[in-house]
């Protein structure tokens, strides 16, 4: 950030917004959450007035700055969009309207994601582990850096610019890998076609370890990621907590899945480094008929 630019505090270039909503039972309101990390502001749901709680609720309008207290150190801000007009929030969730001849709101929302800003909005929030909420008059105290009007557009439009060919980027990216995909299961299917087809149980059998576990023992876990995104490793499990639990060795080059999210994909080959780990009951484990399949 330019150390040239003036420091101004945020009390100096925003204001609060509080215009009071009156729910009635039989309306329907548009409710709001505000996503963490930056990414953005979004439609929660929609309520009649009756489904919602008692405590006072206060209308949004596109281009106010919003953040929540409790989420304000994991980056929750943003600004209304357009299709949240008119939507209901909270009082845990301060609603600002920037300067306009000082500020443009979008450059604070690009300011918001920042790690600088996020850590200055950790360090005004206060309260227990459980109940870490920002402190609104310590809030607007903090001094951010202020170009002068014009150079905040330019900024902006340059950030938005960028991001745009990063979704381009991103977007071709996914297609290749879609098309690749297509190839590669229309090519597997082709050399498949004349190929005989048998029982699991003839080619990949059932195999199952039992683990034998002790109180004092330590039994790292294996997971399977949905959508064929392979092995992960989870945290050891103390014999203590393994309770009645089953557990069964995994070796590599079992075909494991997961009874549960299989029809996901969640199917992956055990790796050289998946070695000693083991899975719940809920990880069957196939081990490939050697000069039969591989697996």
């Amino acid at each position: 950030m330019n150390s040239q630019w003036p420091l101004v505090r945020l009390g100096d270039l925003l204001s609060s917004s509080k215009y009071a909503a009156d729910i009635l039972p039989d309306e329907e309101y548009k409710e709001v959450t505000v996503r963490l990390w930056g990414k953005g502001v979004n439609l929660r749901g929609v309520k009649l007035g009756s489904e919602i709680g008692t405590g006072k609720r206060f209308y949004v309008s596109p281009g106010q700055f919003i953040l929540s207290k409790i989420d304000a150190r994991h980056g929750a801000f943003g600004v209304i969009p357009e299709e949240l007009d008119g939507a209901v929030i909270t009082s845990d969730f301060p609603l600002f309207e920037a300067d306009p001849k000082r500020l443009d709101v979008e450059y604070l929302n690009w300011l918001s994601k920042t790690p600088w800003f996020v850590d200055a909005c950790k360090k005004v929030s206060e309260g227990t582990t459980n109940r870490v909420r920002l402190k609104e008059k310590q809030f607007l105290g903090i001094e951010i850096r202020l170009p002068e009007l014009a150079e905040q557009r330019q900024i902006v439009k340059k950030i938005e610019s960028i991001r745009t060919q990063v979704n381009e980027v991103t977007s071709l990216r996914k297609g290749v890998l879609t098309e690749a995909q297509a190839l590669l299961q229309s090519a597997f299917q082709n050399l498949i076609d004349d190929v005989q087809y048998l029982p699991m149980s003839q080619v990949l059998p059932i195999i199952r370890r039992k683990v034998s576990v002790n109180f004092d023992g330590e039994y790292p876990e294996l997971g399977v990621r949905s959508f064929g995104k392979g092995t992960f490793h989870k945290p050891a499990l103390n014999g203590v907590d393994v309770g009645s639990k089953k557990l069964y060795h995994i070796e590599p080059n079992d075909l494991v899945l997961s009874n549960v999210f299989a029809w996901e994909g969640a199917i992956a080959v055990a790796q050289p480094t998946d070695t000693g780990r083991v899975g719940s009951h809920r990880f069957i484990t196939c081990v490939p008929e050697e000069g039969v399949v591989t697996s």
